[in-house]
């Protein structure tokens, strides 16, 4: 097949992907609303925005630990390398429980 081909198929899949979430949006929001109530839909959307935010809110600590742990342990200085792996760890552990 051709590139213009599975980029054609790419977008299609893409629009299609768009179209059913938008949809899904359409239905689910009125359906939620009558079954619920107005407040404690608000108050649902409330609580589950806090987490996907959080899901996407990447702080990168992870990829800075890990380029400091690689570039020392390649110029040989596996003590530092060590230290910067645990000190990433322990931060990213503390991040979590503070945030959670």
């Amino acid at each position: 097949m051709s590139v213009k081909k599975n980029l054609l198929k790419n977008g299609i899949a893409t629009g299609v992907q768009k179209a059913i979430s938008v949809l899904e949006q359409l239905i689910l929001v009125p359906f939620f609303i009558t079954a619920w109530g107005v407040a404690f839909y608000g108050e649902w959307l409330t609580l589950t925005v806090i987490p996907a935010m959080l899901a996407y809110a990447n702080f990168g600590f992870g990829s800075g630990a890990s380029s400091i742990f690689v570039l020392r342990y390649a110029a040989g200085q596996s003590q530092q390398a060590s230290d910067a792996a645990k000190s990433g760890y322990y931060l990213i552990t503390l991040t979590f429980l503070l945030v959670s």
